[in-house]
Formats: C-alpha cells, structure tokens, sequence
C-alpha cells in the first residue's frame, strides 16, 4: 500500500504505525483493551485480528519483554502490520496472514494471553460502511463471537486469561459463549460516555483453569459532563494505563 492510501502515525511517541488512510483504522476500543489487558513479563501474547497491529504496539510500548503474534485474515491489514513491525525493527512481534481458525497444533495450549477487539455487529446486521476492509473488520464475516471464545480456549495455555472488547447489547451471548467453552469470566468493566449514561460496551477477561470468581470493577467513565476526557481516559491516551 502506497503513501497515498495510508498514514503514518505514532503509538505511544514509541512506535511507528501504517493504517489506510479511509475505512478501517484503529479505534478507541484498541486503546481501552490494551490498558485493561495485563500480561504478565514475556507473557506469549496471541492477538486475534490484528488488523494494522495497534494493540502488539500498544502492548510492546508498555513492556518490550513480551513476545506477540498477531493474527489477520485480510491481507491489507496484515501488511500493513508487518510493516509497522518491520519498520520498528520488532522481533519479538510476530504478524501472520491467515484464518485464525485454521492456525496448526502448534498454537493450541500456548498463549498466557489472548486478545481480541472483535468485530462487533453479526453478519446480518445493517452494513454502515462502503469500504470492504473496514465491512469485514467490524461485521462478522469470517469470525463470529463463539467461534472467537473457541478459539481463544484453544490457544490459551492453561491459567491463561482472554480479553476482549464487546457493545454491552451482547453481553449475555459473550457469557454463554464463555460458559459453553470453558472459560470462567474473571474480570468484567463497563464503559459509559458520561457517568450519567447507560453503558455502551464492556471489557472482558476470562481465564483457562485460571480462578473461580467474579470481579465487576467500577464503571470507566470516558467523559466529563463538559464532554472533555475524564481523568481515566486521560490516562489512557498518555500511557495506555487504566486506574487500579
């Protein structure tokens, strides 16, 4: 992809980044699941759509001991990724192009982590984008949400956690799903526009043999009631560091 279609931007005044000037780029979500992921020192890291490959930076510009592979089934994506990973000169990440479904016995019982900003709407939901990169990214097109908890148990090793990043309007199928595959929800957070609002979406982290209770933490707050950042969010942008 040429400097015309896509932009180079920075992680964390650390890393270098290539994402498509138009349809998909990197979000907020990608941000706060970073910041609420907590991966061990040189944890073995699976990051499961790995579009442009934020979260391995997002993750590495915080502890460069981890080592990441990054799985992504569009080609466009994946190369731009591994030109971002090429261009910090990051052999501890790792970028794969492919179906994360199909990936070989190697991978099974690995990871200590895995990590998914999904796509978020069901394949039969309203189309709100013309660019196909971006309808795949966020439309489950090739990776619906049990198949997601799947395959996270599957590579998890056991004790390892799963985190991921939902809309709140599936949150009873994101815990069946969990329940059918065997992963017990850890720890749950709710993200609110404004204190003041329902929330919008919600952080998840389950574990593979890994603890038997629940931890619903306080609510994040991304706003202030003037629409400025709140303190928590502020946080974020500035260190990929959540409160607590």
């Amino acid at each position: 992809m040429n400097k015309d279609v896509c932009s180079l931007e920075w992680i964390n005044e650390r890393y270098k980044i290539y994402q498509p000037k138009e349809g998909y780029r990197f979000n907020m979500d990608s941000l706060l699941l970073a910041a609420f992921a907590r991966p061990r020192r040189n944890a073995e890291v699976l990051d499961i759509g790995t579009g442009t490959g934020v979260i391995p930076l997002l993750l590495l510009s915080k502890d460069d001991s981890l080592k990441i592979v990054g799985v992504e089934i569009q080609e466009q994506l994946a190369g731009l990724a591994a030109r971002s990973c090429e261009e910090n000169a990051l052999k501890q990440l790792e970028i794969l192009h492919g179906d994360v479904r199909e990936l070989d016995s190697s991978f099974s019982n690995r990871f200590q982590l895995v990590i998914s900003n999904p796509p978020y709407f069901r394949q039969d939901a309203a189309i709100l984008s013309r660019h196909p990169v971006e309808v795949q990214a966020r439309h489950e097109v090739t990776l619906c949400l049990d198949e997601l908890f799947k395959t996270a148990y599957r590579t998890m090793r056991p004790g390892g956690h799963f985190c991921c990043i939902y809309p709140v309007g599936r949150f009873l199928e994101a815990m069946k799903a969990a329940e059918h595959c065997k992963i017990h929800p850890l720890r749950i957070r709710m993200i609110h526009s404004k204190k003041d609002k329902g929330a919008r979406a919600f952080l998840f982290q389950g574990g593979k043999d890994a603890g038997r209770e629940l931890k619903v933490e306080k609510p994040l707050i991304l706003h202030e009631d003037d629409g400025s950042y709140s303190h928590e969010l502020e946080r974020v942008l500035k260190g990929g560091l959540l409160d607590g």
